[in-house]
């Protein structure tokens, strides 16, 4: 059966039903969700023969294309669909202007990230597309993805999770919660994605705390949940993932930037590492198949030299680790060392920042000045691959 590829990464906004991230953050909640679509281009490298695939952007494919001919070599495997998935109505409308003659006439299986109220408003919208037998219709994946779920995973899973205190709005405008804190500590809002609802903070006196407070303040919603999490300076963060039917799942160790937010991923090779990795993996995958779930998930674990392991968040969904080993493979990197790095400079300047890291910028072909992000593809010390994923 033909599939209709839709890889959405923000699905994590669409479970937040109070639509909070957005009312306090208007302007940081869009933004993010540009850099995660951008990302989810990266499902062109998924497409096989017959398929289409749902994205963003032209510029991608022109990108993959030019690198990997046979990932875009029909005009009908994919369509750029320009409107906000947020805005489910209107993205529905859209996909279905695009495809409407296709999807009445012929079967289709839908491959999501997961499902929330926009795959399901398509779902009825075509009766004649149907979902994979790895993804069933009665699970409630907001409350199997919430934030505020960490410490049920962890039990699973068979590790501990850092010490957290579950949090709604009003808590956390209450003083009386911060003498309690042991800082640093990471606040989490229990549905976002790309690091757009998570906040690292250093000190009760830390400026980003009282950003937050004050947008909150005007919040509709003083019920919704934040997870605040201890945070480890220092310790090696991993992500596993893979899916939930029996598969040998990867191993990637992951870094991030001052902000929280991740800009590298590479091949876990320590062996100690990806043991207990694969075992926490294979905990979970067990509870979901017992629940009837059969696909894509991750784990992000962080091994502390005192704690040991601790299990940081589950995404019982496609997760970008995903998308990334898909593009490798396609790409020809299977066996090699390679990395994928997130690179941002505010006020372009990744020439000098790839000059830095590799004294080579000229090897990136599809960088403009102005540039703010990019994600690149890296092996043996060569840019074989670049994605714009933010223009200022």
């Amino acid at each position: 059966m033909r599939r209709l590829i839709f890889f959405n990464l923000s699905i994590d906004q669409l479970w937040d039903t109070t639509s909070t991230l957005r009312q306090i953050f208007p302007h940081r909640i869009p933004e993010s969700e540009l850099i995660i679509r951008a990302v989810e281009d990266l499902s062109l490298f998924a497409v096989q023969r017959d398929d289409i695939a749902l994205i963003s952007s032209e510029e991608t494919r022109k990108l993959i294309a030019s690198i990997n001919p046979s990932a875009t070599s029909s005009p009908a495997s994919y369509r750029i669909v320009r409107s906000n998935p947020f805005d489910a109505e209107q993205w529905v409308d859209e996909v279905s202007s695009l495809l409407d003659q296709e999807l009445k006439c012929d079967d289709f299986e839908l491959w999501p990230a997961s499902l929330s109220a926009l795959e399901l408003s398509l779902l009825r919208r075509f009766p004649r597309l149907k979902l994979p037998q790895w993804l069933p219709l009665g699970l409630d994946f907001a409350a199997l993805n919430a934030k505020s779920s960490i410490q049920q995973w962890a039990k699973v899973a068979g590790v501990p999770a850092p010490y957290s205190v579950i949090v709604s709005t009003s808590m956390l405008l209450n003083d009386s919660l911060l003498p309690s804190l042991s800082f640093p500590v990471v606040i989490k809002a229990d549905h976002a994605s790309g690091g757009g609802g998570n906040f690292l903070l250093r000190s009760k006196a830390d400026f980003q705390l009282r950003v937050l407070r004050r947008q909150l303040e005007g919040s509709t919603d003083a019920h919704f949940q934040w997870t605040i999490q201890q945070w480890f300076d220092g310790a090696k963060n991993i992500s596993v993932f893979g899916w939930a039917n029996g598969t040998q799942p990867e191993v990637f160790t992951v870094d991030y930037d001052a902000t929280g937010l991740s800009f590298q991923h590479r091949r876990c090779l320590d062996s100690d590492h990806l043991g207990k990795a694969r075992q926490c993996f294979e905990c979970v995958s067990t509870e979901l198949k017992s629940l009837g779930y059969f696909g894509p998930f991750g784990l992000d674990l962080i091994f502390d030299q005192q704690q040991g392991a601790l299990l940081i968040d589950v995404n019982i969904r496609l997760t970008k680790t995903h998308l990334i080993s898909m593009a490798a493979e396609r790409l020809g990197l299977s066996g090699q060392n390679w990395i994928s790095l997130r690179l941002r400079r505010k006020n372009g300047g990744v020439d000098q920042l790839l000059t830095s890291i590799y004294g080579q910028p000229d090897i990136v072909p599809f960088h403009r000045a102005g540039d703010r992000e990019l994600s690149v593809f890296v092996t043996n010390n060569q840019v074989i691959w670049t994605q714009v994923l933010q223009k200022s």
